[in-house]
């Protein structure tokens, strides 16, 4: 079914997978523009792909990017003097940068648009990447960091907002899922690139490659966009949902946005769920370290896998989902079969990882969970566009992912502290991981029983 389509104002209904509804929600009250034409509303189902492929390699130079100077920093210490509170302090820069900017990135892609946003934001942290080559003290690393966590605050509300423009609600989790498998290959490519540039060309060389790797991308990204800007845009998916692509700037509070109980559902199930992701990323491998004696270049095949575990299960995981809504399941049904049962995997094995001896078993069942968590983050990402329409979409998981990115910069002190106390606490924190996942799924379900959309009124 077609439905009827303005040029200039679009009507106060949003679409859900199948039909038109209000289903009793408040409506958002939104401005509304016609947004000019661009890649995903003129290339037909097949070549949207080709725009997710886009993100997966963004996200990825996203995630090598802001690994590198962790990967280089033992070398820096000794070559800048750059003691370990000051190493902490640069640190804390780039997480309170990305923290915050993600409340503004996400407000200024959805008035700007994700394809003019992404590519200015890809820009700016690839100067600040370049940037890094020309530091000698720990302030210029700090500026550096700085503007690196502002830059990079806008990769996920970008891209989720595009597959929100783009992609049906039958492909969107598969979309997402596609797009987060990409951390997995930033986090394996980094130890690999890094050193052997630095060895063989010195440390600013590593800054510099990466750096021209983001500004490559934003050309190829442009590029395509110019090639394609003469087609016509498509009105209508397959299958009847209107594609929102071509109605795209939006204007909403803050106030009327924090009234909605479907964005409490996303953004507390975010803060709840992240700050495990940062803990596997930062403490895996002394986990490895302490308590199984792995450490250096004999935990690198094990970590490689972990991680090639969690980028695979995201796009398994995003494929499953989709294909049930394919199946005519509900969304609703859909999304928490999928992100209950990846619950019912994820906690027992985190308990009982911890307990097995057996290095090989004990990092499978690891792989287990963390590919699990991943693969629920990508549903949790995937709720956003289900839960809102693309026009606030970027503003969503910008805040959503702020809230989330300050609580884990407070739940990495609670780690440390208690890693200080004890440094064998570890069952105690995999026992709270297990135990916050079904919490999430808890608020989830309360908050939003039935996964039903926001309203977009015309204002």
């Amino acid at each position: 079914m077609r439905f009827p389509f303005s040029r200039t104002r679009t009507t106060a209904l949003y679409l859900s997978d199948r039909t038109l509804q209000y289903n009793g929600e408040m409506p958002i009250a939104v401005k509304e523009k016609v947004a000019p034409r661009w890649l995903g509303a003129d290339l037909g189902s097949d070549s949207r792909w080709v725009i997710c492929w886009f993100l997966f390699l963004v996200t990825s130079i996203n995630y090598l990017d802001r690994q590198v100077f962790g990967i280089l920093i033992p070398d820096l210490q000794q070559q800048m003097h750059i003691s370990e509170l000051a190493y902490g302090r640069l640190v804390m820069s780039f997480q309170l940068s990305y923290a915050l900017m993600m409340i503004a990135a996400g407000r200024i892609l959805d008035r700007i648009g994700a394809r003019i946003g992404l590519a200015l934001a890809v820009a700016v942290w690839s100067f600040a990447e370049i940037g890094h080559a020309l530091a000698r003290t720990a302030v210029g690393f700090g500026v550096a960091r700085f503007v690196l966590g502002a830059g990079e605050a806008a990769n996920f509300p970008g891209c989720m907002k595009v597959i929100a423009d783009l992609f049906p609600a039958r492909e969107r989790a598969t979309a997402t899922g596609i797009v987060n498998s990409a951390t997995a290959v930033g986090a394996i490519a980094a130890p690999i690139l890094v050193p052997l540039l630095a060895v063989r060309y010195g440390w600013q060389s590593s800054f510099l490659v990466t750096g021209v790797i983001g500004f490559l991308w934003v050309v190829a990204w442009q590029g395509l966009h110019l090639k394609r800007s003469g087609r016509r845009p498509v009105e209508v998916f397959a299958g009847g949902e209107r594609n929102p692509a071509l109605v795209r700037h939006a204007a909403i509070s803050w106030r009327r946005l924090l009234a909605y109980r479907q964005f409490w559902a996303f953004a507390i199930a975010r803060m709840l769920v992240d700050p495990i992701w940062y803990f596997y990323l930062f403490w895996l491998p002394k986990f490895l370290a302490q308590e199984h004696g792995i450490s250096g270049t004999a935990a690198a095949p094990y970590l490689s896998a972990v991680f090639t575990c969690s980028g695979v299960a995201c796009i398994a995981g995003g494929y499953i989902s989709s294909k049930l809504v394919m199946w005519n399941w509900s969304v609703n049904r859909a999304r928490k079969t999928v992100m209950w049962s990846l619950v019912v995997l994820m906690s027992p094995t985190l308990v009982i990882a911890d307990r097995i001896a057996n290095v090989n078993a004990m990092v499978a069942l690891i792989c287990l969970a963390v590919g699990a968590h991943q693969a629920l983050s990508t549903h949790l990402y995937t709720l956003a566009s289900d839960l809102f329409p693309s026009q606030v979409t970027g503003m969503v998981v910008g805040l959503g992912s702020s809230l989330s990115a300050l609580v884990s910069v407070v739940t990495a002190e609670l780690i440390g502290r208690v890693l200080q106390s004890n440094p064998t606490s570890y069952l105690v924190l995999f026992i709270t991981a297990a135990c916050i996942y079904p919490a999430a799924m808890l608020v989830i379900q309360v908050l939003s029983p039935r996964l039903v959309p926001a309203r977009l009124e015309k204002k």
